[in-house]
């Protein structure tokens, strides 16, 4: 693995995103950086979620290609990715597992 791994999420509020970023906190031997951003709409809106691994304490969460782009909702113009995965529930990947099969 390089020194950060870059995960982009799209989704809509209410699909459990959030918990699945948790999950990532204390990965081992990286530091978790993320940003989520919110649309108008107050339920149900859509949300995009930038997350960074990385082997550096302070690092931005902003960035024009992720490693994996995963998308819980229909997107018109998804982020530039290594991976893209489509999925319709957050139950459908285990984000830990698919990173240490990176690194």
């Amino acid at each position: 693995m390089k020194n950060s791994f870059k995960i982009k999420i799209y989704s809509r509020g209410g699909q459990r995103v959030k918990s699945m970023v948790e999950s990532l906190e204390n990965f081992p031997g990286f530091f978790l950086t993320t940003l989520v951003k919110y649309d108008g709409v107050i339920s149900g809106g859509m949300v995009e979620t930038n997350i960074v691994l990385s082997k550096k304490k302070k690092v931005s969460p902003f960035f024009e290609k992720a490693n994996l782009c995963i998308s819980l909702t229909e997107v018109e113009k998804p982020i530039k990715a290594d991976e893209y995965l489509k999925v319709s529930d957050v139950s459908e990947i285990d984000l830990k597992e698919k990173l240490f099969a990176v690194i």
